[in-house]
């Protein structure tokens, strides 16, 4: 939160001015004393002087609401000074946790805002907005409005508006393994090699721990359930069929094997109650499995391994050759090594083809909901199979981007 030290030349005070990029000539500042632009700028240290200042609410005068440093904010946009949300963003996250900042969030996940919010409870964050800017300009507290551009996440299916929001998760301790994954990757052929020692490597020196666990309707659930007596709470994870009918506490459930009824799924499962040791009942977490996790265990879920068919599953892993597009390096690439290291300590496959897109006429990324897509079945049916994989692989590189294809985007 860098300042500016200015001088006047004309009535020889000093003042400061909070670092912008809106000028590429920050000696041009009026005096905010006589107005003469006839200022110099003085050498000044960055402000953390002011670090610890503020002001403060409620109940969190101790930890809240006062001037922290943080190295992530530049003069490349805007002032210098950024505010801090804990609750939501990443950066904001992690440097809260350094100060020890509350993780305050007045929004629901669905960006309604809660009660607590006041007037503005019950309303769609967007929506709210412009209300809160008049009610700010009503009690003489707005500075100043005005548009500018920005990134902004949206949704790539729909494109709606979303909102990071720090959650509750399960996690993987993936960083535990950073260097037997990084081993277990260079064990493997890279098609093109620059994949290895490029994005891949990139991606494992950066790894974070594996958030596990996502809120959803449908899925496949996480294993774990928590006893339901909150003198107790003892956590139990179940390793399988035969050990989830012999915890479970309904006969019911029990009976649904029999009668071909099994069903594995969220939210079957969320009616199976466990017995715990103390007597009491045990009820599963609500979230299911990352579906990634999914795809990086299908090398064991496709034999059933390792209830069964151990002898034919030790034959056939690692796999010999599999072949993904790029974006696949941070997705199933990645899961099927970190959950082959995690339980082996080597690589899951030997061989890997690492393809890139084909692109639009523009050169962008094709996309149904954008609708620069080409339909491949049409193409199929006009061209025939064969045609189609000679034409992809003979025009250019497999590893290089394909573009001209298709319609432009709208």
């Amino acid at each position: 939160m860098p300042l500016y030290d200015y001088r006047c030349n004309e009535c020889q005070r000093t003042y400061e001015v909070l670092a912008k990029n809106a000028t590429d000539k920050p000696d041009a500042e009026g005096c905010c004393w006589c107005g003469s632009e006839n200022t110099t700028r003085q050498p000044s240290a960055p402000a953390v002087h002011f670090k610890g200042s503020g002001f403060y609410v409620n109940d969190y005068k101790d930890q809240a609401w006062y001037v922290i440093t943080g190295d992530f904010v530049t003069l490349e946009d805007g002032t210098g000074i950024v505010h801090i949300a804990p609750g939501f963003g990443a950066e904001d996250y992690e440097i809260g946790q350094k100060y020890g900042l509350p993780v305050l969030q007045a929004i629901e996940p669905n960006g309604i805002f809660k009660k607590l919010a006041g007037p503005y409870a019950g309303m769609f964050i967007k929506e709210a907005d412009p209300i809160i800017i008049k009610d700010l300009k009503i009690a003489g507290k707005l500075f100043k409005k005005e548009l500018y551009e920005h990134s902004y996440p949206f949704c790539w299916r729909c494109d709606s508006p979303l909102i990071y929001i720090a959650r509750q998760s399960w996690y993987l301790k993936t960083t535990q393994f950073k260097e037997q994954l990084i081993k277990n990757n260079n064990s493997i052929n890279w098609v093109p090699d620059e994949i290895r020692s490029g994005r891949m490597l990139d991606w494992l020196e950066n790894n974070v721990d594996w958030s596990l666990s996502r809120e959803r309707f449908w899925g496949t659930p996480i294993p774990i359930w928590i006893c339901d007596n909150e003198q107790c709470q003892k956590q139990k994870a179940v390793g399988s069929v035969d050990e989830l009918i012999e915890e479970a506490a309904s006969d019911v459930w029990k009976d649904t094997r029999a009668v071909g009824k099994l069903d594995l799924h969220k939210p079957m499962m969320d009616d199976v109650k466990l017995k715990c040791r103390c007597g009491g009942n045990m009820t599963r977490i609500p979230e299911v499995v990352d579906v990634w996790f999914d795809s990086g265990a299908m090398p064991f879920a496709q034999w059933h391994y390792p209830f069964e068919n151990k002898a034919e599953f030790e034959i056939k892993y690692p796999a010999d050759f599999i072949s993904e597009a790029v974006d696949q390096t941070r997705g199933w690439f990645y899961s099927l090594l970190a959950i082959s290291t995690l339980l082996y300590d080597k690589a899951p496959f030997k061989n890997v083809i690492v393809l890139e897109f084909i692109l639009d006429t523009e050169g962008k990324k094709m996309s149904k909901h954008k609708g620069n897509v080409v339909d491949p079945f049409v193409m199929v049916d006009k061209y025939g199979a064969d045609p189609l994989r000679w034409y992809l692989v003979s025009t250019s590189n497999p590893s290089l981007p394909k573009a001209g294809c298709g319609r432009r985007s709208p």
